[in-house]
């Protein structure tokens, strides 16, 4: 048994508690974690690159989003199931597919795959 001062606890469960709702609450890593890494504004600037056909850019753009992705990843892994990792990276490669190919239509359903999967990401 481990013993502790009188008053001990009074500093110890705060803490505690602290660090399990920080650890448990994706919502609270996504926002910030979005703005340093610009991983939606960098979705944007690919689906403009898809609407106006520039396959060069949006390849460009995609490979930024990927790094944006990369970075952010362990952070995220804490607090979420691993399905939605995994979904939002098999989406990314199925992206970087209709890319080569230049289907827009194929890359733009995507594009919001990987938007709405993000966005619910903050919820669980």
């Amino acid at each position: 048994m481990i013993l502790m001062k009188k008053g001990t606890g009074r500093i110890l469960i705060p803490i505690c508690l602290f660090f399990s709702l920080v650890l448990t609450s994706c919502s609270w890593w996504q926002k910030p974690l979005d703005r340093t890494s610009g991983f939606s504004a960098l979705l944007r600037k690919t689906a403009t690159a898809i609407q106006a056909a520039d396959w060069a850019s949006a390849l460009a753009s995609w490979e930024q989003t990927q790094a944006a992705w990369r970075r952010i990843k362990p952070y995220l892994q804490i607090g979420i199931d691993h399905d939605y990792i995994n979904g939002l990276e098999d989406h990314l490669t199925l992206l970087k597919g209709h890319l080569i190919a230049g289907e827009q239509g194929d890359a733009l359903v995507l594009i919001l795959l990987i938007e709405n999967t993000w966005e619910t990401m903050g919820d669980l």
